[in-house]
C-alpha cells in the first residue's frame, strides 16, 4: 500500500509540475492579451466567453502553478539544507500542505519508514566534508519489564511522535529505542535503525515519569584522516577532512529527513521567543487558557502534522531530525489528561542562550569571573558596608546567564583537557589532533583530524579512530592536572541535538564568519567573551582589532589586549612565530601537541586574532601565511567575511540558523548583542569596585588583650549541642510525613544517637506549627524560698531550651489540616528519593562547605585546655544571663511565626507548613520533586515581592523567554495553580496564593519567610538590635541562602543573596562583640560559627571566629582556624595573604602564647 500511495503521488507530482504547464500551453497558447483585447475586453461584450476561457481562467491557473511550484521549492530546499519547513501561512497554506503531502508519500518509497537518514553534501567551497551525523539520544534507564504498557506502531508513526504522546516527552524516544532494540518483534525482526519502524510492531512503554528520562544528544560522526599536509611557505590552512563511509555499528544513525509538510488547518502563531527550544507544555492548569496545538503550525521534522486539530501540547521540543519518522496523516489520541489539576509538567528543557543568544560555556565563564570577584570584595567589606550590585537591567542579564549557565559541564570540559595532557605526557603520547568537541549533559565526544587511539574511559565510535566519547563523570577532578592542552576551544552553536559545539581555533587555522556585518560582529564578540573567561583558555592570548571595544579593560587579567593598528600586530606575530620554531627546534618536537606533551613546563598558549577590520591584500596574505604555518605555530585568525579565503565558515542564514562549513553542520550560533556587550562590560566593572558604606552603625572593633585578660570570666558550658541548631548530617523531612508512632511506643524504644542530637530550624519551625504548651516558669514556684530557688532554676533551664530548635514528632497524612507537612525542596541532579543528601555548603566558593561544616558541627570542642574543662564551678560566672537571653530569644522567635505555611530560605529552600497538595508526576502518582522545587521558589518570590507584575514573575523564572503571547501566559498559570495548591488554604477558606487581580501576584498575609523574620529581629541596623533579637536570628540560619538550589529556580535571587549574606555578617559580628564582653561564650561560638559558615570570604567574620576560641582558650582550634584561612586564600591566588587586621591578629595570638605556622 505504502508502495503504491508513493507512486501515485510521485505521478501526481509530475501531472502538477509538467502536465499543467504542457496543457495550457497546448490548449490555450500565450494567455497574455494584446492591448486591443485588453481594450475590447474592458470596454465591450465578450461574446462567448473569448476573453474568460483564453485569458482570464488560465492566467488564474498559471497563478495556482506558480505557488504549488513555489511550495514545493521551499519543502524541497528545507529537506535538503535539513532544517524546519517555514510556514508560508495564508493563501499558499493549501498549495504547501499539498506539496508536503505528495513529497511526504513519495519519500516513504524509500523503505519501510520514509524517514530517509541523510548525510550531508559536499560543498563546493570545501576540498571535502565530514559526514557530521548527529546520534539520537540515549537514556541511562534500564529496559520496561515485562507487562508495562504497550504501543502498536501504526503507519505513518514515529517515535518521537510516540513518546511524545504516550510518554509526555518527544525528546523520550531514546528510551523507546533502547527497548525495542532488545525486544523480537512478532515477524521476528528487531529495531537496528530508529529511522525505520514497521506498522504492527510492539513498543514497551516505560512506566518512569513523565519527562523523566535522562536524554542526550550523543555524536556519532565518522571521518577520515585528512590529506597529507603541505609543506612549505605557501603551505595553506589545513582542509576539513574527508567524509569516509559510516562504520560497520553505531549506536545509532544518521538522524532522519526533516519534515516536507506542514498542516492545512489555521493555528496559533507560535510563541516568538528567543529560546531556540521551548520547553515541553504539560497538561495545562484549571487557570490557563487552552490554545491550538502549535506543532500544527510547526510540524516536528520527520513528520506530517495532522490537517485536525491536536490536543497535543501547546509547544513541542525536539532536534531537527525526528527518528523513526514516518508522515502521519492522523495524529494518535493524546494521554488522559483529566486529572491535570494534580499532575505536574515535564521538566522544563533548559535555555540555551540569552535572550541575546550568549550560550551555556560563555555564560559559566562570565558568572565565574563575576563571583570570584565578589568573593574578593566581600573579602575587603567591613562591617557596615555592602558590596556594590549591578543595576536592573544589568541584573537581569545576569537572572539570564545563571539560567543559561552549565558550570558543570564546562568544568568536565576542562578537566577532561587537562587529564589527556597528562595521560600524554606519562605515557609518552602525542595530544589527539582535536579540531571539534560535542558536549551534552550525558557525554562529550571529540573529532579527531587524524586516527589516534585514546585509553579507558573513551570509546571510540569510529573504527579509524577519528570520534571518541566520553560519558559523563567518567573522569574525576583532579588538582594536579596539567595545563589545558585545547586553549582555543571556543562555542559556535547549538546543534539540533541542543549539544553546544565548540572549535579549537588554533587547529583550524583560520575561520571566516560570513552573513549579515552586524550578526558576524555579534558572533566575533562572543567568541571574544568566551574565550576571556573560560578556564581552559587561560594561557591563550586574545587580540582584538575592531572587536568587543573595551572588553580588555574590564576583563583585566591580562589574557586579552586591544591592538588597531594591523601591520604592527602582524609585526608581532611574526617574532612570536619565530619564537616558536625556535623552540620546537630545541625540543626536537615537530608539532605543538608534541611538546605540549613533552614539555609541561611551558604551556605554549596560542595566540587567536579576532579580526573585525577588512585587512588589505598584503595583510591578508601574511596572516594567511602565519595561521596556515605547517608545523602549526600557535597563531589562528579569526575574520568576518573571510578575507583569508579559509576553508571553514560560519555561515550565519539570520538570527537563529548557521551552517558550518565544510561539515554541512546546522548550529543555533551563539552571539552577543551590542546592548549585551555592554551590560556585561558594565557587569564586570561592577564587581571590580570596592565596598561602600550603608550608613548604619559600625560595632567596635574587639580588643584582643582586652578579652584575653577576661578570660576566666566567660561562662563554660559541657556540651556545645545546645548552641548549634543544624547538624551536618541532617536530612530532609519526607514530602509526605509518615505516620506517627504511638506515644507509648516511643517511649519503650531506645533512641538512636544520632536522632537524640538532630536539633534543626526546619523542625523547630515544624514543631511551632503544632500546638503546645507554653512553658510557664512562674506557675511552678513554690511559696517555699529554697523551693521557689529550685523551681525556678529549673523552669529557666526548660525554657532556654525550648529556644533551641528540637526534632519535631511525625505526623500522619490525616492530620495535615491540623500539623502542616513540611515540603523539603532539595533539587539537584536527580529525584529527592534516591539522591544522597549534600553536604552542607557545596557550594561553587572554596572552603565555604568546610567552614559550613563547623556550623553544623555538634560536638564538644575536644581541643579545649584540660584546664579549662576541669575549671571548678565556683571560678566560673553564673549562666543565668544567658539562659534568659535565650527565654527572651524563643518569645520573640514565637511572637514572629504563624500557623500559615512558612519558607526558609537561610539554607535549604523549604516549605513547612503546605496545607495542600503537591505535584505529582501523572505516569508515576508520586510526588515531583522538580517541580515541587520550582513551585516553592516561586512562592518564596511572591513573599518576597508583594504585587509583582505578570511582567516581573516571568523575568524571574522564565528569563531567557519572552513575556508576551500565549506559551508564556500559560507557563505562568500552571506554575502558579499549581503552587496554590501546595500552599493549600486558610483556616477560613482563604487561599494561600489568592486569585491574581488588580494588586498583581501575592501570597496571604500570613505566609512569612525566615529571611522576613530574621529582618524583622534584626531591623535596619544590627548595632541597634537588642542582643536576644540577634540570638534569635542566628538561630534561624541554617547554611547558604537557597543552598543547592537549582539556577533556574533561584537565578533572580543574586541581589538578595548578597544583601542576606552581608546583613547576617554584620548582625554575627555585633553579637560576637557584646557576648565577649558579656562572658558568654555559647552566644560568641554560635555567632562566629554562623558569619564564617555564610561568607568564609569575609575575613573579619575569621577574626571573629579566632577571637572567640581564644577567649575559649581553645589553642588547637585557634590553630585549626588559622591554617585553614590560609588555604581558604590559598584558593583564590598563589601566596595571598591575609588582610592587614588579620595578620595583626595572629601575631597578637602568637604573643600570647599561641602556636601559629
Amino acid at each position: 500500500m505504502r508502495t503504491l500511495k508513493g507512486l501515485a503521488a510521485l505521478l501526481a507530482l509530475t501531472a502538477l509540475v509538467v502536465g499543467i504547464p504542457a496543457a495550457l500551453i497546448l490548449l490555450v497558447g500565450n494567455p497574455i492579451p494584446s492591448t486591443a483585447e485588453l481594450q475590447q475586453a474592458l470596454t465591450g461584450i465578450d461574446f462567448g466567453g473569448t476573453f474568460l476561457m483564453g485569458t482570464v481562467l488560465p492566467l488564474i491557473a498559471w497563478g495556482f502553478w506558480a505557488s504549488f511550484v513555489y511550495s514545493l521549492v521551499v519543502e524541497v530546499i528545507s529537506l535538503i539544507r535539513r532544517v524546519e519547513t517555514p510556514n508560508l501561512g495564508g493563501a499558499l497554506r493549501p498549495q504547501q500542505a499539498l506539496a508536503g503531502a505528495l513529497i511526504a508519500a513519495v519519500l516513504a518509497l524509500g523503505g519501510g519508514s520514509p524517514a530517509l537518514a541523510l548525510t550531508p553534501q559536499d560543498t563546493a567551497s570545501a576540498p571535502a566534508a565530514v559526514a557530521m551525523a548527529q546520534e539520537g539520544q540515549t537514556t541511562q534507564d534500564t529496559p520496561a519489564a515485562a507487562g508495562e504498557r504497550t504501543y502498536t506502531v501504526q503507519e505513518g508513526d514515529t517515535l518521537w511522535g510516540i513518546a511524545r504522546d504516550e510518554l509526555g516527552q518527544g525528546s523520550r524516544w531514546g528510551e523507546l529505542a533502547e527497548q525495542m532494540r532488545s525486544t523480537p518483534q512478532a515477524d521476528g525482526q528487531t529495531l537496528t535503525d530508529p529511522d525505520l519502524i514497521m506498522t504492527g510492531w510492539t513498543v514497551e512503554l516505560p512506566d518512569g515519569p513523565t519527562g523523566a528520562g535522562s536524554t542526550s544528544a550523543t555524536p556519532s560522526p565518522s571521518q577520515q584522516a585528512p590529506a597529507p599536509a603541505q609543506t612549505g611557505t605557501d603551505a595553506q590552512p589545513a582542509p576539513a577532512p574527508a567524509a569516509p563511509s559510516q562504520p560497520a555499528e553505531q549506536p545509532a544513525p544518521a538522524p532522519a529527513a526533516p519534515s516536507a509538510s506542514a498542516s492545512a488547518e489555521p493555528s496559533a502563531p507560535a510563541d516568538d521567543s528567543a529560546t531556540p527550544a521551548p520547553e515541553a507544555a504539560a497538561a495545562p492548569s484549571a487557570a490557563s487558557d487552552s490554545t491550538p496545538a502549535q506543532d500544527a503550525q510547526h510540524p516536528l521534522p520527520g513528520e506530517a502534522v495532522s490537517a485536525a486539530p491536536s490536543t497535543a501540547p501547546a509547544e513541542q521540543e525536539g532536534p531537527s531530525a525526528v527518528p523513526g519518522g514516518a508522515f502521519t496523516q492522523t495524529a494518535p489520541a493524546p494521554a488522559d489528561l483529566s486529572s491535570h489539576q494534580e499532575q505536574a509538567a515535564p521538566e522544563e528543557v533548559p535555555a540555551w542562550a540569552t535572550i541575546g543568544g550568549i550560550g551555556a560555556f560563555a555564560a559559566a565563564g562570565l558568572l565565574g569571573i563575576v563571583g570570584l570577584r565578589r568573593q574578593l570584595q566581600r573579602r575587603r567589606r567591613q562591617p557596615g558596608q555592602s558590596v556594590p550590585m549591578p543595576e536592573e537591567q544589568t541584573a537581569q542579564l545576569e537572572t539570564q546567564l545563571r539560567v543559561v549557565a552549565e558550570p558543570e559541564q564546562a568544568e568536565e570540559l576542562d578537566v577532561v583537557q587537562r587529564w589527556l595532557a597528562r595521560w600524554a605526557h606519562e605515557n609518552g603520547q602525542d595530544l589527539p589532533e582535536l579540531f571539534l568537541v560535542r558536549v551534552s549533559p550525558e557525554q562529550i565526544a571529540l573529532y579527531l583530524m587524524a586516527p589516534a587511539q585514546l585509553p579507558e574511559p573513551f570509546v571510540a565510535e569510529t573504527d579509524d579512530g577519528v570520534v571518541w566519547t566520553l560519558a559523563s563523570g567518567s573522569i574525576d577532578i583532579d588538582p594536579d592536572l596539567p595545563a589545558a592542552p585545547y586553549p582555543s576551544l571556543v562555542t559556535v552553536g547549538q546543534d539540533d541535538t541542543r549539544s553546544q559545539v565548540l572549535l579549537d581555533l588554533e587547529r583550524l587555522g583560520t575561520l571566516g564568519i560570513d552573513g549579515d556585518p552586524q550578526l558576524t560582529t555579534q558572533v566575533l564578540d562572543a567568541m571574544a567573551v568566551e574565550l576571556a573567561t573560560s578556564s581552559w583558555s587561560e594561557n591563550v592570548t586574545i587580540t582584538l582589532v575592531g572587536v568587543a571595544d573595551g572588553l580588555a579593560k574590564v576583563v583585566s587579567d591580562g589574557r586579552v589586549r586591544q591592538i588597531d593598528d594591523l601591520d604592527q600586530l602582524i609585526g608581532q606575530l611574526d617574532g612570536k612565530a619565530k619564537d616558536i620554531r625556535r623552540a620546537l627546534d630545541e625540543q626536537d618536537a615537530a608539532t605543538l601537541d608534541q611538546a605540549r606533551a613533552a614539555n609541561q613546563e611551558e604551556a605554549f598558549g596560542p595566540e587567536i586574532v579576532l579580526l573585525g577590520l577588512e585587512p588589505t591584500p598584503a595583510q591578508a596574505r601574511r596572516l594567511t601565511d602565519l595561521a596556515g604555518a605547517i608545523p602549526r605555530l600557535g597563531i589562528a585568525a579569526v575574520t568576518t567575511a573571510n578575507p583569508l579565503a579559509s576553508d571553514w565558515i560560519l555561515n550565519l542564514e539570520d538570527e537563529d540558523h548557521a551552517d558550518l562549513l565544510p561539515v554541512n553542520q546546522h548550529l543555533r550560533p551563539q552571539k552577543i548583542t551590542p546592548e549585551e556587550g555592554e551590560r556585561i562590560k558594565e557587569l564586570l566593572a561592577t564587581a571590580l569596585e570596592d565596598p561602600r558604606s550603608t550608613g548604619r552603625g559600625t560595632t567596635a572593633t574587639i580588643d584582643i588583650n582586652t578579652v584575653l585578660d577576661e578570660r576566666p570570666h566567660l561562662s563554660a558550658v559541657a556540651d556545645l549541642e545546645e548552641m548549634l541548631h543544624e547538624e551536618e548530617n541532617t536530612q530532609d523531612l519526607p514530602l509526605i510525613p509518615e505516620p506517627a508512632v504511638p506515644a507509648a511506643e516511643t517511649a519503650e524504644d531506645e533512641t538512636d544517637p544520632a536522632e537524640e542530637n538532630e536539633e534543626d530550624v526546619l523542625a523547630a519551625q515544624a514543631a511551632r506549627h503544632t500546638p503546645t504548651p507554653a512553658p510557664a516558669p512562674h506557675d511552678t514556684m513554690d511559696e517555699d524560698e529554697d523551693e521557689d530557688e529550685d523551681e525556678d532554676e529549673e523552669s529557666q533551664d526548660q525554657a532556654a531550651a525550648a529556644a533551641v530548635p528540637t526534632e519535631p514528632e511525625d505526623i500522619t497524612p490525616e492530620a495535615q489540616d491540623q500539623t502542616p507537612a513540611v515540603v523539603a525542596v532539595t533539587e539537584t541532579a536527580g529525584p529527592a528519593e534516591t539522591a544522597p543528601e549534600p553536604e552542607p555548603a557545596a557550594t561553587a566558593e572554596p572552603a565555604q562547605q568546610e567552614a559550613a561544616t563547623d556550623l553544623h558541627d555538634t560536638s564538644p570542642a575536644e581541643d579545649a585546655d584540660e584546664d579549662e574543662k576541669d575549671a571548678a564551678p565556683e571560678q566560673l560566672a553564673s549562666t543565668d544571663p544567658q539562659k534568659q537571653i535565650d527565654l527572651d530569644a524563643a518569645h520573640l522567635l514565637e511572637q514572629a511565626t504563624t500557623q500559615a505555611p512558612m519558607i526558609l530560605m537561610l539554607g535549604e529552600l523549604k516549605l513547612v507548613g503546605a496545607q495542600g497538595q503537591a505535584p505529582v508526576t501523572a505516569a508515576t502518582g508520586e510526588v515531583s520533586t522538580t517541580q515541587t522545587a520550582r513551585c516553592v521558589a516561586l512562592a518564596a518570590y511572591l513573599a518576597l515581592h508583594p504585587g509583582a507584575s505578570a511582567e516581573a514573575v516571568h523575568a524571574a523564572f522564565w528569563p531567557t523567554q519572552r513575556s508576551d503571547g500565549k506559551s508564556a501566559s500559560s507557563n505562568r498559570n500552571k506554575l502558579t495553580g499549581q503552587t496554590r495548591r501546595l500552599l493549600g488554604q486558610a483556616a477560613d477558606g482563604t487561599p494561600y496564593l489568592p486569585a491574581v487581580g488588580s494588586e498583581g501576584y501575592r501570597v496571604h498575609e500570613d505566609v512569612l519567610t525566615d529571611w522576613q523574620v530574621v529582618q524583622s529581629l534584626i531591623g535596619d541596623d544590627p548595632v541597634k538590635a537588642s542582643t536576644p533579637a540577634l540570638v534569635a536570628a542566628m538561630r534561624l540560619v541554617r547554611g547558604v541562602p537557597f543552598e543547592h538550589a537549582k539556577a533556574s529556580n533561584v537565578a533572580w535571587t543574586e541581589t538578595l543573596v548578597q544583601e542576606m549574606v552581608q546583613t547576617i555578617c554584620d548582625a554575627a559580628h555585633e553579637l560576637v562583640a557584646r557576648s565577649l564582653a558579656a562572658g558568654h561564650r555559647e552566644h560568641a561560638q554560635l555567632a562566629a560559627r554562623v558569619g564564617r559558615a555564610i561568607d568564609p570570604a569575609n575575613e573579619a567574620a575569621w577574626r571573629d571566629a579566632l577571637v572567640t576560641e581564644a577567649a575559649a582558650g581553645n589553642h588547637t582550634e585557634v590553630t585549626r582556624l588559622i591554617e585553614k584561612l590560609y588555604s581558604y586564600l590559598e584558593s583564590f591566588e598563589e601566596d595571598l595573604e591575609p588582610e592587614v587586621e588579620t595578620t595583626a591578629l595572629i601575631e597578637e595570638l602568637r604573643a600570647h602564647g599561641y602556636r601559629v605556622a
